[in-house]
Parts: structure tokens; sequence; C-alpha cells
């Protein structure tokens, strides 16, 4: 549990040096209103999901809290994909995925972060439900793909640097 813990301190720190330096936000010109319907319902379908999958791998799939989830899920980002549509500022503006400059960023962005969501959140139910190992294994593992994505962000910004961007479409 330590491993998980520590992480404690460094959201307090990170939270208070937030605090003093960052400027409080000027409110928005224009009248923006935020997408909250949007945002809770792309939430919801997240978290569905999410509990869907744990759920289902747990108890089975035929569970009726998993089915429940998982078929919640795909009918809240539908819900989503409405009230995108039907309000004067969405969170997510649905045009731009007609763009293929930003479509195929997004895309990528969505299938990396995916698998990125597979490795830290379902890997440690994986390694210690299926295969009955101990949660410190788990820290071990997890300390070292994080480790790993620090340094690969770190030459992935290199690189950004001094590669000079193409034109996607």
């Amino acid at each position: 549990e330590s491993v998980f813990l520590a992480r404690v301190p460094i959201c307090l720190v990170t939270v208070g040096l937030g605090w003093a330096y960052l400027s409080p936000d000027q409110p928005a010109s224009g009248g923006r209103r935020f997408d909250f319907l949007g945002a809770l319902a792309l939430s919801g379908s997240l978290v569905s999901l999410v509990v869907g999958l744990h759920v289902g791998g747990r108890d089975g799939w035929v569970s009726p809290l998993a089915i429940t989830m998982l078929v919640c899920s795909p009918g809240l980002v539908l819900l989503m994909l409405y009230v995108e549509r039907m309000v004067a500022f969405p969170a997510l503006d649905l045009d731009l995925l007609r763009l293929p400059s930003f479509a195929v960023p997004f895309t990528a962005t969505f299938l990396v972060w995916t698998g990125v969501f597979v490795l830290f959140f379902i890997f440690p139910f994986y390694i210690t439900d299926v295969l009955g190992r101990g949660a410190s294994l788990v820290g071990v593992m997890l300390g070292t793909m994080a480790v790993a994505m620090f340094g690969s962000s770190l030459l992935g910004g290199w690189l950004a640097d001094r590669i000079r961007p193409g034109v996607i479409g």
C-alpha cells in the first residue's frame, strides 16, 4: 500500500504550488457556458464502461450489473453525441472530426490512451485477481511503466523540437 500512498504528498504539493502560483481564471467573454450535460454523459459512459469491464471480469459477463453497465456506456455516448449537436457551445465540437488534421491525431491519441488505460487500470486487477500476485509486484510494475512513460515523453519532446511537422490529409 505504501507505493500507492506515496502519491498523496506529491498531489498535495502540486495542489499547493498551483494554488500559490496560478492566477484565477478570468470569466470567458461572449457568455459561453460549460456543457454540463455533455460532460456528464461522457463521464457517465466512461465510468459505466470501466465498472462493466471490472464487474464482468470479476463476477462473469452475464452478471446483471456488468450487462447493465456495458449497455449503459454506449447509450450515454449516444446521449453525449446528441447533446453536443444541440448545445450552443459543446464540450467537443463534433465538426472538428471532419477535418483530417484533427481527426487523425484525435484517433491516434484515443488509441494510445486506451492502451494506457488498460495498462494502468485493468492490468493491476489481472495481476492480483487472475495471477494471484501481491500488491507489491503490481506497485513495482506500475512504477516501472511510469518511469518508462516519463523517459519516452522526454525523448518524444526532444524529437518534437527537432523534427518539422508534416501536413496530414
